[in-house]
């Protein structure tokens, strides 16, 4: 069975781009979050959860029994405060904050719910359970103490968090037993009903090229024509050397002024029309494997070799298969776990005395299964105007 996610446990909420001004792949990392001033301090320390009059207050009664505090509340809300601090508008803070209070009533009181019924079930986990479960959870790391200092949280609360983790995959495992296997013809018919319904939702594949080059940079507007002349000059030398059979890479690491010069001048793949005019169009009707002509852009002189070329076509339903298949299921054991979620709450008793917003949030959905991030372009090609 698919691992659950469990929100909020904290632990886990834990290319050069093409830039249009003004260097050829100028490296723009993304932002940082921006310190807060003294206004954007002022605006946010309202929305700080304010500690109850009464920790003790009760907010939830499960089965005529007092369950849920102010208190259990407070601790919980602060601590995804904390974790989302920099991530919510200013202004949306003190509305996120009510909210938030609303699900995390919610939340707290599944998880007593189900912890009640793994009591009655007679489940338990081992320490070892817990750090084989850990290790799952965050791709290998099993050490709780440093899972804790990521998430800013005790390291007792991490391995709370994991205990219950795993008591909750226990109990809820046999809620997806029997569920019936999706056939080829069920993942036809949804890619069908897809794309009749918007058909840009599986977007053909573009022609791209792979390429590198070298620049010799004579910013239009900016160099002098004896610095014009000068960087002709060079990049002759370069595309002279180049076609004599010296590496490519390396002229590039030596020569370039281009960023992309520290991956040896590689752009890595990109479509028509993400680069200025003169590099694009060269680039696309260039051969594959040669060196080509000099090519002057608003940046100064490049010579360009391609080294693939990849023509577009429509996306396939062979293409798109195995990551739908993969989602139909996972669509499939959510829902049959909230099914079961809500069988034990049904049963329970449940009083909210105070109202509440139910949002996704308090749902417990299969947790995505890992895979293979695409690794992220470091460096980039000449802007698109």
């Amino acid at each position: 069975m698919k691992r659950l996610a469990l929100l909020p446990l904290l632990l886990l909420a834990t290319s050069c781009t093409r830039a249009v001004e003004p260097a050829p792949g100028d490296i723009v990392d993304p932002a940082p979050e921006p310190a807060p001033d003294a206004a954007l301090a002022a605006a946010l320390a309202p929305a700080e959860p304010a500690a109850p009059a009464d920790p003790s207050a009760v907010v939830a009664r499960i089965g005529g029994k007092p369950a849920v505090t102010e208190g259990e509340v407070h601790e919980l809300v602060s601590r995804i405060v904390s974790a989302q601090r920099g991530r919510i508008p200013p202004e949306r803070i003190p509305d996120a904050v009510k909210r938030l209070r609303h699900d995390v009533i919610e939340q707290i009181v599944t998880e007593k719910v189900l912890l009640a019924e793994a009591a009655k079930a007679g489940i338990e986990v081992s320490e070892a359970e817990i750090t084989n479960a850990l290790a799952q959870i965050t791709g290998g790391l099993s050490d709780p103490a440093a899972v804790a200092a990521r998430a800013g949280v005790p390291v007792e609360v991490v391995r709370d968090d994991i205990r219950k983790r795993a008591l909750f995959d226990k109990l809820l495992s046999s809620a997806t037993n029997g569920l019936p296997a999706i056939s080829d013809a069920d993942v036809r018919a949804a890619f069908d009903d897809i794309r009749a319904k918007n058909p840009s939702a599986f977007p053909d594949r573009p022609e791209t090229v792979t390429a590198s080059h070298i620049l010799v940079e004579a910013r239009k507007g900016v160099a002098t024509p004896e610095q014009d002349a000068a960087a002709l000059e060079k990049i002759k030398g370069l595309r002279e050397r180049a076609l004599a059979g010296e590496d490519f890479a390396e002229l590039a690491r030596e020569n370039s002024d281009c960023p992309s010069k520290s991956r040896g001048g590689n752009l890595g793949a990109f479509p028509r029309g993400q680069m200025v005019k003169e590099f694009d169009e060269a680039a696309f009707a260039q051969p594959v494997g040669e060196i080509g002509e000099i090519v002057k852009t608003q940046f100064g002189y490049h010579i360009i070799k391609v080294t693939a070329h990849e023509e577009g076509k429509p996306v396939a339903f062979e293409d798109i298969a195995p990551r739908l298949r993969h989602e139909m299921e996972r669509d499939a054991v959510g829902k049959a776990i909230s099914a079961r979620v809500k069988e034990f709450r049904d049963a329970a008793g449940i009083e909210i005395l105070s109202a509440t917003v139910v949002s996704d949030a308090v749902a417990i959905p299969p947790a995505p299964a890992k895979e293979e991030a695409a690794p992220a372009k470091e460096e980039a090609a000449p802007a698109a105007e």
